[in-house]
């Protein structure tokens, strides 16, 4: 079967959320840091929009990673056939479409090889990282040579949010906006390309130039071996350059499973990567995690001890409840006394 291509320009805001192609699928944002190994932790937001992200609708941001960080681990977590190696069908049946942002652990590149549809988006704060290092290697010679490099990284990084913005921006203008804003997305993706075009051109000449120093070469052959995924950003600017979040929404519950001890057999890890995903929707929605979770206990109790269902628990569902609960559940806990 051949593989779909990927789109060669981003798509229009309004075709996205429109519906238009099938671009319903989960964007798992992966740490790929090995030491968490028995979390699987994500979060929801309402469905059509991401509170983070601005995904549009048909397609969830999920921040977390597979369990384990092993192949069979990214297969639970994408909805992969163990047996095909290809997307389970979305929920009507059709093809889905899944794009990772990751680090480039080799995990999820051997599974978007074989997957159809499935996207790999890596990180651009992991690939400069090389850069530093090289440049923390030979400081005499390369101290230049990385800050230069670390400039145009930058500058993609600012060609990107000015994107993102636009992107943003053109989703639902007004009938009077509707050309400028247009234009501004236009213009945006125009800087995007040539911020992106200027790395990809000055890689190449850089590689074939004699006499680089190997901490360099290094760098450069990272960057060579990883650009199909770095460059993939050019069609998802509503998706971050890197994998930040990830990071920084796995970190409680890394530090959390140190000091416990580890959950110690699959059944607890499950058990802990429900809570932690819990948590985090309601982090994500702007909810103080012990009030929420207080509200939901104590409707609990009045229910006979009883956990909620229908009704009364879509009501503790963050893109469900009404305004009055969401801004009772963003208080702080009343102090005791």
């Amino acid at each position: 079967m051949e593989r779909p291509r990927v789109p060669t320009h981003a798509p229009s805001p309004n075709s996205l959320r429109q519906g238009e192609g099938k671009s319903s699928g989960t964007v798992p944002q992966s740490d790929g840091d090995r030491v968490v190994r028995h979390t699987a932790v994500g979060a929801r937001a309402a469905p059509g929009h991401d509170t983070q992200s601005g995904m549009p609708g048909g397609i969830a941001l999920l921040r977390g990673l597979a369990v384990g960080n092993s192949l069979d681990g990214t297969i639970r977590h994408a909805g992969i056939d163990a047996d095909t190696g290809q997307l389970t069908a979305d929920k009507d049946g059709g093809p889905r479409r899944l794009v990772i942002s990751s680090d480039f652990y080799s995990v999820y590149q051997s599974a978007g090889k074989k997957a159809d549809g499935l996207v790999n988006l890596y990180c651009w704060a992991h690939i400069r990282r090389y850069f530093v290092r090289a440049g923390d290697a030979n400081p005499a010679q390369l101290a230049y040579w990385t800050a230069a490099w670390l400039e145009r990284i930058k500058g993609l990084y600012a060609a990107h949010e000015d994107l993102t913005a636009a992107w943003n921006a053109a989703a639902a203008p007004t009938p009077r906006d509707k050309t400028a804003a247009a234009a501004r997305l236009d213009d945006a993706q125009a800087a995007w390309n040539a911020a992106l075009t200027a790395i990809d051109e000055t890689r190449k000449k850089q590689m074939a130039a004699p006499g680089l120093q190997e901490p360099a070469k290094k760098a450069l052959a990272t960057l060579d071996r990883e650009w199909d995924g770095l460059a993939a950003h050019r069609d998802y600017p509503m998706i971050g350059l890197d994998n930040n979040a990830a990071e920084r929404m796995i970190r409680g519950p890394v530090v959390t499973r140190k000091n416990a001890g580890g959950s110690r057999n699959g059944d607890t890890a499950r058990n802990a990567a429900v809570i932690w995903t819990v948590t985090a929707t309601a982090q994500m929605a702007g909810l103080n995690v012990l009030t929420y979770l207080t509200a939901y206990l104590d409707e609990c109790g009045r229910n006979g001890g009883k956990p909620l269902a229908g009704p009364p628990l879509e009501r503790f569902l963050p893109w469900n409840a009404s305004p009055e609960d969401l801004r009772a559940w963003a208080q702080p806990p009343p102090q005791p006394g």
